[in-house]
């Protein structure tokens, strides 16, 4: 009877391990798919008092560029608070696949705030990393500032934004807040780029269920792999 009890709570160990989603081992943790935090808290009601804007010009990104990904306060003076915590993605519209590079400033405010993530994505042709950002500790802070370089050429007129969940304190955070700007591929790297034979993986998979799927059968996996082992222990 005790080792049956035993099993039992290693199943439900193992079946929390599996599915719990990517962590970034910062503080708070967050998940890479749903872009929470990783402990009990409030999602805020109402529009974010930050804002997210990348600095990206009107005629696009140029591919493998860099440019900065801010976060601030949207009215310095109306005394928000500052916020101890963020977790950054750059998506496609209606996508879920993070694009592109992050990398953190080490000058200002931003000194030391940031940490890059890699993120696993629905794509299984896309090699990545560093594609998604955090917080490294929970000093409170007004703005943080990080590097976002571009992905290679090809994601054409497809519209990107950046998405944050801005934590301000242990109970309270805005999730998936997008950046005040939306930007595409340059048209000139686009028409450039044209007839041109680049093998990049640069193509970003639009939200299904593979996710989903893969998900499961990863938990199915799991709980069959340690009850065939209990059973070749125990002599089930």
């Amino acid at each position: 009877m005790k080792l049956q009890v035993i099993f039992h709570l290693c199943l439900l160990a193992v079946f929390f391990t599996c599915s719990r989603s990517v962590l970034t081992g910062t503080s708070p943790d967050f998940t890479c798919v749903n872009m929470l935090p990783d402990y009990s808290a409030n999602n805020a009601t109402g529009g974010s008092p930050y804002l997210v804007s990348v600095a990206v010009p009107t005629d696009g990104y140029i591919p493998r560029a860099t440019y900065s990904l801010t976060i601030s306060k949207v009215d310095p003076d109306a005394g928000t608070p500052d916020f101890i915590a963020f977790f950054c993605q750059i998506q496609e519209l209606g996508g879920i696949d993070a694009l592109g590079q992050f990398s953190t400033v080490n000058t200002g405010t931003s000194s030391g705030k940031g940490k890059e993530i890699t993120c696993p994505v629905d794509n299984p042709n896309t090699t990545v990393s560093n594609n998604a950002v955090a917080n490294t500790n929970q000093n409170p802070v007004s703005n943080c500032t990080v590097h976002w370089t571009a992905p290679y050429p090809g994601l054409g007129e497809f519209q990107l934004n950046a998405l944050c969940t801005i934590v301000q304190s242990r109970n309270v955070y805005w999730e998936r807040v997008q950046s005040a700007n939306r930007f595409a591929e340059s048209t000139t790297t686009v028409n450039n780029n044209l007839g041109a034979n680049d093998t990049t993986p640069t193509t970003s998979t639009k939200r299904s269920g593979a996710t989903v799927t893969r998900i499961h059968v990863s938990l199915a996996l799991c709980v069959v792999i340690v009850q065939g082992w209990f059973s070749y222990l125990l002599g089930w």
